[in-house]
């Protein structure tokens, strides 16, 4: 496609700005983007599919320059009494997006031109010219005539209230608003996530005569960081093949732990549980049972790891599971709960963790038994506190060897069972698969336990009076006191 400005010229004011930008002490652009936007410009084409490597400037580096760059020099037309031209920045999140008007902000005061601020929007005093920022969801609406459009981290747009990957919705109605601009351009920039995402359909495509494709490692386009750092970055090899050597992870399920991290975890000789040891303190988690699964029960202890043969001190710490069982109910739930509350008496604990599926029943139950469950939400996503965020922690103690599991065949079956599944539209969730023996529920257990232990820290030496001791004396002072006739505050 043939484009009506000077596109040559158009690199040459571009790398101009650069030195003037980089003079004032703002970060350079990278030879990997000045040779690919080189070849894009020159090409005429109107879009640049490009998949990247994490933390390699594009958005807090290219992405302003560029828009400004279009803004003085990208020759596009104004109707005189119609709304200025848009140079737009797109993201999942707003406040993504609005991060970008900081780097177009320190552009502008670096050149001293005039503009005013008013919410999401830079509007300039002299120019027909507005920098936005658009929310990339399925009510996106583009009605302005849009001259640059910069669609961040396309491959991870995900709309909160369908839940799908929106990609497809918003660009088929964003790109109209690029059509009477002969030479507005789309930059479609991300790192991969599925292999059938709406990014990596495009990318797919690859050079057309409407568009231009690159591709970069993080090491190939940020000379700062090599391959090495970035796998001490990010130990698991699926994760650093998705967010650093740029390679997107397939729709379909694959095991969430890794074997040689299973095996570093495993703690060669002991099958059984460890035994009780006077002093520790311990965290507890149970998978409850319904229909056809089977009670879970796991136990572990986090404390400071041993002290360095050479030095003496300690340092990071070790998470030991102590008990990862499960049993059938059989239908004889009580005789359960005494397996629990025996376990709470061995382990010299009154807490256990349980999650929110049947939770409030099984807390009460619970509590009858001398035993207080505190109800934990296995939420959806992968924020702070998710089921996904909890199984990523107890993973990252496996594969830093910070992690030790009974050789027990049959709980590291279990969790070979568990597989993490990436949909096409971008949720990757937990998958536990249901075999003949249960559904994970040792392992689940374990799992609940141990991201407690890892979120809370190593927990400090108990009293040397028990939980259970402390409990006896306050139940014996409180019937003491009602037969004298004392008003007492109820036992903690």
């Amino acid at each position: 496609m043939a484009a009506r400005r000077d596109n040559a010229a158009f690199l040459r004011r571009l790398w101009a700005l650069e030195e003037r930008l980089v003079a004032a002490g703002l970060p350079p652009i990278t030879p990997w983007w000045r040779a690919t936007l080189e070849r894009f410009y020159l090409s005429g084409k109107p879009r640049l599919v490009v998949r990247k490597g994490r933390r390699v400037f594009a958005s807090t580096c290219v992405a302003p320059r560029l828009a400004v760059a279009e803004m003085l020099w990208g020759a596009h037309p104004h109707l005189p009494g119609t709304p200025p031209n848009v140079f737009a920045f797109l993201s999942i999140k707003r406040e993504e997006a609005s991060k970008r008007l900081r780097g177009i902000r320190a552009i502008l005061d670096v050149l001293q031109i005039k503009y005013t601020t008013k919410g999401d929007t830079i509007e300039l005093a002299e120019r027909p010219a507005i920098f936005a920022v658009v929310t990339a969801n399925f009510r996106v609406s583009v009605g302005d005539t849009v001259a640059f459009a910069w669609c961040d981290e396309v491959a991870r747009w995900n709309d909160d209230a369908s839940g799908a990957n929106p990609a497809e919705h918003v660009i088929g109605s964003l790109s109209p608003a690029l059509a009477t601009l002969p030479d507005a351009k789309m930059f479609l920039v991300s790192s991969p996530w599925t292999v059938s995402d709406f990014h990596a359909v495009q990318f797919e495509r690859g050079e057309t005569s409407g568009q231009c494709v690159a591709f970069g490692t993080t090491w190939e386009i940020n000379p700062t960081l090599s391959e090495a750092d970035t796998r001490e970055r990010e130990p698991d090899d699926r994760t650093w093949r998705r967010e650093y050597a740029a390679i997107p992870s397939p729709t379909s399920a694959a095991p969430f732990f890794p074997d040689d991290a299973l095996e570093r975890s495993r703690d060669v000789g002991r099958v059984g549980p460890l035994r009780h040891v006077e002093g520790r303190r311990y965290r507890m988690g149970l998978d409850q049972a319904f229909l056809r699964d089977r009670f879970g029960l796991g136990v572990v202890s986090s404390e400071l790891a041993d002290a360095d043969p050479l030095t003496g001190v300690r340092s990071g710490r070790v998470t030991v599971v102590h008990l990862a069982e499960a049993w059938a109910a059989e239908g004889n739930v009580l005789a359960s709960l005494r397996r629990v509350r025996d376990a709470c008496v061995r382990f010299d604990t009154r807490t256990v963790a349980i999650d929110q599926h049947g939770g409030a029943p099984m807390q009460e139950l619970l509590r009858q038994h001398g035993v207080f469950a505190e109800i934990i939400n296995w939420t959806g996503g992968d924020g702070e506190g998710s089921k996904l965020a909890r199984y990523r922690a107890v993973r990252d103690a496996m594969i830093a060897g910070a992690l030790r599991l009974p050789d027990s065949p049959e709980l590291f079956t279990e969790l070979r069972t568990i597989q993490v599944e990436l949909s096409p539209s971008g949720v990757e969730r937990i998958v536990v698969q249901r075999t003949r023996a249960g559904h994970g529920d040792a392992a689940t257990a374990l799992v609940l336990a141990a991201s407690e232990a890892l979120a809370r820290g190593p927990l400090l030496p108990a009293a040397r009076m028990t939980n259970w001791e402390r409990l006896e004396k306050a139940q014996a002072d409180h019937r003491l006191a009602c037969l004298v006739g004392v008003s007492m505050v109820s036992p903690r």
